[in-house]
């Protein structure tokens, strides 16, 4: 398959807050996370499902 015709699918879609936290929508789940940085590296902290997290994120 020439590299023209290839699809990818995306991981998900990310709704941001602007402050690091996002909801992660992924095969109709919905995933709370959080980047951070330690030691100069990008880490993702899992803060739960959707909606147990949602007063988290608000």
């Amino acid at each position: 398959m020439p590299l023209g015709q290839h699809t990818a699918k995306p991981a998900g879609n990310k709704h941001t807050d602007g402050r690091g936290s996002y909801l992660l929508v992924k095969k109709g789940r919905k995933y709370g996370r959080m980047d951070y940085t330690h030691t100069d590296k990008r880490k993702t902290l899992a803060l739960g499902v959707f909606p147990a997290v949602r007063a988290r994120l608000l």
